[in-house]
């Protein structure tokens, strides 16, 4: 994880410097088109002023002709006021655009004015000789004047100046916009090609990101899911642990209460026979034995009653033992046998198992069936076995005489699991014993059918010796219902048990 780590923060570290050249050489160019475009902008648009300062010039320029042949023909002073206005600016005029055009870069190729300079003075030389001579009553030697075409020469000469001024201007100003656009173009090509590219590196970025991310994730997950089952084990060693702690402190009971019975009756009934035994002796010692004497009575009540009560007593209590200790040898000895997970077939063992007690089922008229099909599993078939066995055994024994027997055995899977069920509609069993009847020599109810107590605590070891448990359902009326839970493949339990 520290390689990947390390990779990342390299990849990182260099898509971040690649994304600042990018970033500095658009800044760069940003600025140098931005500064190139603003500068053809302005002599595009100085060009412009120069072609409009041009045309305010000519106009002008043709505004004092007129005044002038105005003034020619009526003699009239208000015709002279065009003339002398036109006098008055043109020559500023012409000292502006001079001024415009020698601000412009040096590759303008504008035609020198000069020579449009000379045409306008010598144009208004005429204009105010002629206005000269009008003004001293000389008018015939002013339109003399006029009719030698000199002024008219003058006139066409700064009128084809002009068009081919404007012309030149106007070429110019289309040239700058022309560079203008291209470099705003070349600005925008810029930018997008540095844009594409940070935003490909960023892309590259998220995704060694987001890999790296979902890396993290899946490993986070592995992780937690590692812990889960950690946690699951130790929950279930612990459960087992509990369980197992539980069931010695209950066979610890047992030993200590209900071994302890028999004993007390054999210790009892020992004394009572060592008591007779001394009767007996007494009478035997006399020799002779008189049976009028006192001890003869004593004797005879013992060898004939006491004696044989007592050996009976101290029997059962043996047997009772033995019953003990043998149950408990079995129990034992079922945590020592080796569990095998092979498939099995749940309707078939069921099956069996009611094979088994059919004959009981027969003659009681019992309904016992199979609901639906079992799901199989894969488990120890001799557990197995046993376990159902004890429950319909269970449930043909205790069903009840006021309403016909009927049994039934139905089953489910949901999330790895596997659900059966053994149902019965017999006398029930009380809230208060539903613990308590998987408890060993414990049983519930009236005790009017044989037994030990016995086969439950068996069922219940068994079933968690396989990974699963056992609860009962009853009302303590209407029947009782065994639920048996078990993983449905016993190998997962078997391999983590080992682990």
């Amino acid at each position: 994880m520290k390689a990947g780590q390390s990779g990342l923060l390299r990849s990182n570290l260099l898509g971040a410097a690649v994304s600042a050249f990018f970033l500095m050489a658009i800044a760069i160019a940003s600025f140098y088109f931005s500064e190139r475009t603003s500068r053809l902008d302005l002599e595009a648009f100085s060009a412009g002023e120069a072609d409009r300062q041009m045309a305010e010039v000519f106009s002008t320029f043709l505004q004092g002709e007129s005044g002038q042949r105005g003034y020619l023909l009526t003699q009239q002073q208000p015709y002279l006021a065009p003339y002398e206005n036109a006098r008055t600016a043109i020559f500023p005029l012409l000292d502006q655009l001079k001024t415009r055009i020698a601000a412009l870069p040096p590759d303008v190729r504008l035609p020198s004015i000069d020579p449009f300079q000379e045409a306008v003075r010598a144009k208004f030389e005429e204009l105010d000789r002629t206005v000269s001579l009008t003004r001293a009553n000389r008018a015939d030697e002013a339109m003399a004047i006029v009719r030698a075409d000199s002024g008219r020469g003058l006139t066409e000469k700064a009128r084809a100046f002009v068009a081919a001024f404007r012309t030149a201007a106007n070429e110019f100003r289309a040239e700058r916009i022309a560079q203008a656009r291209r470099s705003a173009d070349d600005l925008e090509l810029v930018t997008t090609i540095g844009g594409v590219a940070v935003l490909l590196i960023s892309i590259v970025a998220m995704g060694r990101i987001r890999r790296y991310t979902t890396e993290i994730e899946g490993a986070r997950l592995a992780l937690s899911s590692v812990n889960m089952e950690l946690e699951r084990r130790v929950a279930t060693r612990t459960r087992d642990l509990v369980r197992a702690n539980d069931e010695l402190q209950r066979y610890a009971y047992i030993v200590s209460h209900d071994l302890r019975a028999p004993l007390v009756n054999i210790m009892g009934f020992t004394s009572e026979l060592e008591q007779s035994m001394a009767s007996v002796g007494a009478a035997v010692a006399q020799g002779d034995v008189d049976r009028t004497s006192s001890l003869w009575a004593p004797a005879v009540e013992a060898i004939e009653g006491d004696i044989p009560e007592a050996l009976k007593f101290i029997k059962s209590s043996i047997n009772r033992m033995d019953g003990l200790i043998n149950a408990i040898l079995t129990l034992s000895r079922l945590g020592r046998l080796p569990l095998s997970a092979e498939p099995v077939d749940m309707n078939a063992l069921v099956d069996g198992c009611l094979g088994v007690v059919r004959h009981r089922v027969e003659s009681l008229d019992v309904d016992a069936v199979i609901e639906g099909t079992l799901p199989p599993l894969i488990g120890d078939r001799n557990s197995l076995q046993q376990v159902f066995a004890n429950l319909l055994d269970n449930a043909v024994k205790y069903l009840s005489a006021d309403r016909a027997g009927r049994i039934r055995v139905r089953g489910r899977r949901a999330a790895g699991l596997v659900t059966y069920e053994v149902e019965d509609n017999g006398r029930g069993v009380s809230v208060s014993d539903q613990e308590r009847i998987f408890e060993l020599f414990r049983r519930a109810g009236v005790q009017d059918r044989p037994g030990e107590g016995i086969g439950l605590a068996h069922v219940r070891s068994l079933v968690r010796r396989l990974g699963g448990d056992v609860t009962v359902f009853s009302d303590g009326r209407s029947g009782t219902t065994f639920r048996v839970t078990l993983p449905e493949n016993l190998s997962h339990t078997l391999q983590a048990s080992e682990q």
